[in-house]
């Protein structure tokens, strides 16, 4: 990231964060302003402890260029929001634990009803796909059913879709003997 950001306090609610940089209206607070809001001791250091132990949270960070109110120039990670809640969850702190239902609704605000609605397509599409297939297998099932004259066996030939099991393809037997265990 090229441009030079000043970090700034930012409030939500209880959340209170003493440095963040806006991305795309989405606050990103840095390792002190978390340790701070967390009240440790020493907030790097303690944040950068829970990292190395979780090296998993990274992938929630962006690297910026910041500017300290001294002028200096220096790079820093900030943490979306789900990487703040990875941390806080992390924590033994007490105000941590204070802070969980916060910190969710604070995720849920700034980072979580995009990503609903983008599990939410992918469920459906799936959905929709699954519902295609079984209605292929079902349709080629009655072609085949109507070419066996023997109306004993067509029966047999006819599989039926097992709602109980997800939508897979079973056959009558398996059917009877589900109903009787019920």
């Amino acid at each position: 990231m090229n441009k030079t950001n000043m970090p700034t306090p930012f409030e939500w609610g209880e959340v209170q964060l003493s440095e963040t940089v806006l991305i795309d209206d989405v606050p990103y607070p840095t390792r002190r302003a978390i340790g701070e809001c967390l009240k440790y001791e020493f907030p790097q250091q303690a944040i950068a402890k829970i990292l190395e132990r979780n090296p998993h949270i990274e992938e929630h960070s962006v690297v910026v260029n910041l500017t300290s109110t001294d002028g200096k120039k220096y790079e820093t990670n900030v943490y979306h929001p789900i990487g703040l809640l990875l941390i806080v969850m992390e924590s033994g702190q007490p105000a941590a634990h204070r802070l969980k239902r916060a910190i969710a609704e604070f995720v849920w605000h700034f980072a979580g009803p995009q990503t609903r609605e983008t599990t939410e397509a992918t469920a459906r599409e799936k959905l929709r796909d699954v519902r295609l297939r079984n209605a292929g297998h079902v349709i080629s099932m009655i072609a085949r059913a109507d070419r066996i004259k023997e109306p004993r066996i067509r029966h047999r030939a006819l599989r039926f879709v097992d709602v109980a099991l997800g939508g897979s393809m079973g056959i009558p037997e398996q059917f009877e003997l589900f109903q009787k265990e019920r």
